[in-house]
């Protein structure tokens, strides 16, 4: 009723069982709308939330191009999550080759964050990173 993006909401909101036993049951019944769900279960900005040792597995993963093209494209106080799990010299050298880049196509921005997101995805698929809480709590 309310569209992908409500349930992708919702779905985004239950636990991973949930997840896993509904996504496949609506690509059955309708792979372009589970596409549509999926597009906005995982967005770049779904990132800025990923704990220090997510987010380090996550960069070891995307290539440095593709990371300056997509922080490039974000607010400087968005990049700090990023920069928190790189050492001081390698966020330095990202920092400074955002600034030596210049003017960049949104288009290349936005392919570069749907890379980073595709990254991502696989590896919360092989269970390596974790959004949101999940679904056991640890101590």
């Amino acid at each position: 009723m309310g569209g992908p993006r409500e349930a992708a909401d919702i779905i985004n909101a239950s636990a991973r069982t949930v997840e896993k036993r509904v996504m496949p049951e609506i690509a059955k019944a309708d792979r372009q709308l589970a596409k549509a769900i999926e597009n906005e279960m995982f967005k770049f900005e779904h990132l800025y939330v990923l704990d220090d040792k997510s987010m380090g597995a996550l960069l070891r993963e995307v290539d440095s191009d593709a990371l300056i093209a997509a922080l490039k494209g974000i607010a400087e106080d968005l990049r700090e999550p990023f920069f928190r799990s790189m050492s001081a010299r390698a966020a330095d050298g990202i920092r400074d080759e955002i600034n030596a880049r210049g003017r960049m196509k949104m288009a290349e921005v936005i392919e570069a964050q749907k890379a980073m997101i595709t990254a991502a995805r696989r590896l919360a698929a092989e269970g390596v990173i974790v959004f949101g809480a999940g679904d056991d709590d640890y101590v």
